[in-house]
């Protein structure tokens, strides 16, 4: 009894530290946290999270003894929940003493770098042992790492604020439980809810801990930001001083050498080692020869074809590192000498331009590389784990386990040789980028033409860039360009020739205006066709590569281009065999008019009432057109009139041919003719017929007319009627008429 009771006193003291004055939790187990402060005031937090640690471990210990108390009988869920949240809170509390910890190690670094940081601007001092290249060496490299520190800085703040708002969202879910059961449990009277209840509670400790060790993590990493940033400030200010002083000497320029040339002895003697190792593992393999049913080999046979086959990759990954190791150091030495040149003669600025893309390019090179070998070695962590977890089987065969020993020791000399080969890439990025810093300030002293030279050198980089290969011929940025250029010029040149032919080499020839059209445009086609052909030919573009795009296209022109298709096909069609051609009057269907011009897709009318239509060319081949002027442009036209009976024919005849004869759009020939051609009902019908020459609708009818008020004219000047309808009225006279007088 007395220890519930002090369990639940401990659990109202928790609530009276982690609640404000209106009862409301914080959102901070330790609110001094949200601050940053030195190195003094953090002296009372530590005892404070102490004696809690030291509460929660009394109450561990109380509960732990109470399940010891009664062996006899199982432990409730609740009491064995409550002694886990108890463990997991003690741990807590030891990780956030131990952050507490390095935050005061780090506020003290970081106070010590700012002091020592403002007395360098002060005052820029240097001993006298560090004036030297090594020192300079040395701090470049420290000023690489540094900068490295500061680049992953985002994501890894990023990844602690993640897990502050996570471990936020946890409590604030877990205190909406303990609310909700605080309640229940008010309402119970029998008790039956308080151990839940106080497991709740000790959840919600639970859960606000981490925030505040989330916290604590988030502003410990927030200040060896600001380390790293302050440290990489002093070591550029102690690089610009000492840069002024020393340079690199002879003798330290052969020492490195030396130095590279040991290395490579190491290297290549490794290299001929793993040579030799992946020839006998090839051996070993082919003298076991292939596997013709796997279920035969037995357990160790089984491990043995593991282990060489394991032995085959590891030293093919072995001789491909020390290779590019090797090759490596040899760019290092090169450049050891250009660091020389650099520091002890007067360079051209052409040939530190050069130095200084190759610097990059290597740079880039070896960060490929090394995320390369990022990605690959935890799959090698992943073998040695399947290794051990096989070596802890039971029942393994004393061979077999020899065998997986073995592999064990084989993957720890790759997990050894890809450490070494890493580091070894990271220390060759930290020379490159050292060489880069100290080219940087000569680079940038260059004049306006050696800039421009630098800049052109550039723009050839990106004009001779290869974005694709087509039957082993690059692609480049020049050839797209290019291509686009003399495309545009060449579309532009062929409008213009096909012009100049149809408007004046066409017609000197004698060809009419809808022939000169026609192959005006075909013209244009052709022109742009062969202008492409030699375009592709000047840039060097391999026509296979239009294979696949005729191909793509002939798809698209399947399934969605089949009506614009069958048009251009139409129109070319008509141009050559020209049942209509421009200047040519048609009538189809309910439109009418004169062609003006023929298209790739359409034909365009004007009507006769200055109205443009547009007409796709497949309906000029597929429905029934009328071309007035398919052959010539001479068109029969006939007038009729009827006379009144008793009108002299000789006469009406010889006045028709008259009103013709005297209009000036009448042809001679073929000449006109008057027709008698019917007794009619009520007149004497006479046609006239004669020819013109129509360019237009409207000319035809406005010779109709003329002629119509010629033959008016004539008709009435010798009293010759025009006869109306006649009806004759028959009265039966067998009766008398009747006739009525009606008034209204």
């Amino acid at each position: 009894m007395f220890q519930k009771i002090a369990l639940f006193s401990f659990a109202a003291i928790w609530i009276m530290t982690v609640s404000g004055p209106s009862g409301q939790a914080q959102t901070s187990l330790f609110p001094q946290l949200k601050k940053e402060p030195a190195a003094g005031p953090l002296t009372p937090l530590k005892d404070e999270i102490a004696e809690r640690k030291a509460q929660n471990q009394k109450a561990l210990e109380a509960a732990e003894k109470d399940l010891g108390a009664s062996p006899e009988s199982a432990p409730s869920p609740s009491v064995s929940e409550k002694i886990d949240l108890l463990k997991t809170l003690s741990l807590l509390y030891d990780q956030i003493l131990e952050l507490l910890a390095q935050k005061t190690v780090l506020v003290e670094g970081k106070n010590q770098t700012l002091k020592e940081l403002a007395a360098w601007k002060q005052r820029p001092s240097l001993e006298e042992g560090q004036k030297n290249f090594a020192y300079l060496d040395q701090l470049q490299g420290q000023l690489f790492a540094e900068a490295r520190k500061v680049d992953t800085a985002e994501t890894t703040l990023k990844t602690f604020q993640d897990s502050l708002e996570e471990a936020k969202e946890e409590w604030e879910q877990g205190e909406r439980h303990r609310r909700q059961l605080k309640e229940r449990a008010s309402e119970a009277a029998d008790g039956s809810l308080d151990a839940a209840l106080e497991n709740a509670q000790l959840r919600s400790n639970l859960n606000q801990a981490r925030v505040t060790l989330r916290q604590q993590e988030l502003e410990n990493e927030k200040i060896s930001v600001q380390i790293a940033e302050a440290n990489r400030e002093l070591i550029t200010l102690k690089i610009g001083q000492l840069a002024k002083q020393v340079k690199l000497s002879q003798d330290e320029l052969n020492e490195r050498i030396v130095q590279l040339g040991e290395e490579k002895k190491i290297l290549q003697r490794d290299l001929n080692l793993a040579r030799s190792g992946l020839e006998n593992s090839e051996r070993q393999k082919l003298q076991m020869g292939p596997v013709t049913t796997p279920e035969s080999l037995s357990q160790a046979e089984a491990e043995e074809r593991r282990f060489f086959a394991l032995a085959q990759q590891a030293y093919q990954s072995q001789v491909k590192n020390l290779t590019e190791q090797l090759q490596i150091i040899d760019k290092i030495e090169s450049f050891w000498r250009r660091r020389y040149q650099l520091h002890n003669q007067t360079l051209d600025k052409p040939l530190l331009k050069d130095w200084t893309l190759e610097a990059k390019q290597t740079l880039e090179s070896l960060q490929r590389k090394q995320q390369m070998a990022v990605l690959r070695f935890p799959q090698i962590r992943k073998d040695s784990n399947e290794i051990d977890d096989r070596l802890l089987a039971d029942g393994t065969d004393p061979e077999a386990l020899r065998w997986l020993k073995a592999s064990q020791g084989q993957l720890a000399k790759l997990s050894e040789g890809t450490q070494i080969y890493m580091a070894n890439l990271y220390r060759a990025q930290q020379f490159f980028q050292k060489f880069l810093q100290e080219l940087e300030p000569k680079v940038t002293s260059l004049a306006l033409s050696q800039r421009a030279g630098l800049a052109w050198s550039q723009v050839k980089k990106v004009w001779n860039f290869e974005l694709t290969t087509i039957d082993d011929q690059p692609i480049t940025v020049r050839k797209l360009i290019l291509l686009l250029i003399l495309s545009i010029f060449g579309f532009r040149l062929a409008r213009y020739l096909s012009r100049l032919m149809g408007g004046r080499l066409f017609p000197r020839l004698g060809l009419e205006t809808g022939v000169s059209a026609g192959l005006q445009t075909l013209a244009f086609y052709l022109l742009v066709f062969f202008l492409t052909l030699m375009i592709l030919y000047l840039v060097n573009v391999p026509l296979t590569l239009f294979t696949v795009l005729g191909g793509a296209f002939a798809i698209g022109i399947g399934f969605g281009s089949q009506n614009i298709v069958k048009n251009f096909i139409s129109g070319l069609i008509l141009l050559i065999e020209r049942p209509i051609k421009v200047g040519d009057m048609v009538q189809l269907e309910d439109s009418s008019g004169v062609v003006e011009r023929i298209g790739a897709r359409s034909t365009l009318i004007r009507s006769f009432d200055n109205i443009h239509v547009i007409v796709p060319n497949s309906d000029l081949l597929e429905k029934k057109v009328v071309n007035m002027h398919l052959q010539d442009d001479l068109v029969r036209i006939n007038i009729a009139a009827g006379v009144r009976y008793g009108s002299d024919p000789k006469l009406v005849s010889e006045l028709m041919l008259q009103a013709v004869r005297e209009h000036p759009k009448v042809l001679k020939n073929p000449e006109p003719i008057v027709l008698f051609t019917d007794f009619a009902e009520n007149c004497l019908k006479f046609e006239v017929h004669f020819w013109i020459r129509m360019r237009s609708l409207l000319e035809k009818r406005s010779a109709e007319s003329d002629i119509r008020f010629k033959v008016d004219r004539l008709f009435r000047a010798a009293e010759i009627d025009f006869a109306y309808p006649q009806r004759d009225v028959h009265l039966d006279q067998v009766r008398p008429l009747q006739v009525k007088v009606i008034k209204e």
